[in-house]
């Protein structure tokens, strides 16, 4: 411990050693007084009733899941494809980051410190202590305040259409601003956290600890968290999704629509509004207990003084705010068509990649031929008579990759196939272009007709 914190008697009673058993990143507190209580032991301290640890360790694990891999998927689409790369989607790539962060970086170690060790035991350095609740907290800060602009975005766009919207450079100051004001936010958490020993050398907590002299200064510190990351951010994401969800219900489309079409539209424009609902709600839900939790651990102390399982409460609190991450994640992933049909061609096109590179492989092999037809059979009278004219760019050609046998070079004839895959005409010439230059190959260009089928030797 620093010189400027508290020398801590550590005959306390049960409430004061619950509370040195489980400060947190978000859980600083200020250790104004000491209660004198008859001592309890370090099992009957920190544990929890085992149906909370099951609930903890499910909500950590669909944390780390959900937020871990969908995160990833996201980030990768955006980088990867250029339709993807929008305002929004930027800024919702920002969000996306750090979440990941919380599920990759932080929960890990934090299920371990809370679930894995049944005494709480913290086995890493008093650096690390104060690295992953700065982070923590710093990432948590970045999500809410990428989603309050996210919301103020989408209010500029769709309700005053009169405003610019942000243009590329801005959207790079606004998301640079976002991280600095988060990353200034979260330095208290940063100087009082630190790893913290019991006097008998049997335990060692990870959290804040706050000076007694600086009481009113803790307190002001998450009064002020409470109005910068929740209150306001309720407010300005409530009142930009009502403004928002107004403007779609009363807008007409021009033209005459049929019944069914009107249908449609008001489905589409349900929908819309139900999913604006959503983000603004699940967000108050998630948050709404661990800032009431904070209010009265900080102004009404004796209110969890008499509460026997406090950190119990605590614990659960920030399991559910901390659950805001895995929604995001959800709700810009699982209800987002775009992010979803980008994926699926993520997936799509490393199948192909893969798929490619193990052709090349056996092209790559001595004695090798490739052999090419059009799919004739297939294909409508008049798709064939448009391919007699010349190349048709959509037609699909199947490229058979076969082995030759040995010393028979030039000739169509093979021992049998090996695999087979689909490629347009200029996919298809593109690869013979490394066939060609295979030992035993001839020069391009020599070809054969036979009937419906077009042989080219390789």
């Amino acid at each position: 411990m620093n010189g400027s914190s508290l020398t801590y008697d550590y005959g306390l009673s049960q409430f004061d050693l619950e509370i040195l058993a489980n400060l947190s990143a978000a859980d600083g507190v200020p250790f104004e007084e000491h209660r004198q209580a008859e001592a309890v032991s370090v099992e009957e301290e920190s544990g929890e009733p085992l149906g909370v640890k099951i609930f903890l360790a499910l909500v950590y694990i669909l944390i780390i899941c959900v937020c871990g891999v969908g995160n990833l998927l996201l980030l990768i689409v955006i980088a990867a494809y250029k339709k993807m790369r929008t305002i929004t989607n930027a800024l919702i790539a920002n969000l996306a980051f750090s979440d990941f962060i919380v599920a990759v970086v932080c929960m890990p170690l934090i299920m371990d410190y809370y679930i894995v060790r049944p005494d709480r035991y913290w086995t890493y350095s008093d650096t690390t202590c104060t690295v992953i609740n700065y982070l923590r907290m710093a990432s948590l800060y970045v999500s809410t305040n990428s989603l309050l602009v996210i919301a103020i975005d989408r209010y500029v766009v769709i309700v005053c259409t009169s405003v610019a919207r942000m243009s590329p450079r801005v959207a790079f100051i606004v998301t640079a601003l976002v991280w600095v004001v988060s990353m200034l936010l979260a330095i208290p958490v940063a100087i009082y956290s630190e790893a913290v020993e019991h006097a008998n050398g049997g335990s060692a907590f990870c959290g804040q600890v706050w000076p007694v002299h600086v009481e009113n200064m803790y307190k002001a510190y998450y009064l002020t968290l409470f109005i910068l990351q929740f209150a306001l951010p309720v407010l300005i994401m409530g009142f930009c999704y009502i403004r928002i969800g107004l403007r779609i219900w009363y807008r007409t489309v021009p033209g005459h629509q049929t019944d069914e079409q009107q249908m449609r539209i008001q489905q589409s424009k349900r929908r819309v509004v139900r999913l604006l609902m959503v983000i603004v709600v699940i967000f108050t839900l998630s948050w709404f207990p661990y800032y009431i939790y904070a209010i009265i651990r900080d102004w009404f102390p004796e209110i969890l003084h008499d509460t026997h399982h406090n950190t119990t409460i605590y614990f659960i609190v920030e399991a559910l705010g901390m659950s805001n991450s895995m929604v995001n994640t959800i709700v810009y992933i699982v209800m987002n068509k775009s992010a979803r049909k980008h994926i699926k061609m993520l997936a799509s096109d490393c199948k192909a990649l893969r798929s490619n590179r193990q052709n090349r492989r056996v092209g790559a092999q001595p004695g090798v031929m490739a052999r090419a037809h059009t799919s004739s059979d297939t294909k409508s009278p008049s798709s064939r008579q448009r391919g007699q004219g010349g190349d048709n760019v959509n037609r699909v050609v199947e490229l058979h990759t076969v082995r030759t046998a040995a010393g028979n070079k030039g000739e169509g004839s093979s021992g049998g196939e090996n695999s087979q895959m689909k490629l347009t005409p200029r996919e298809f010439r593109q690869h013979l272009q490394h066939a060609y230059t295979l030992p035993g190959g001839v020069q391009s260009g020599s070809s054969q007709k036979d009937g419906g089928e077009i042989s080219t030797i390789a």
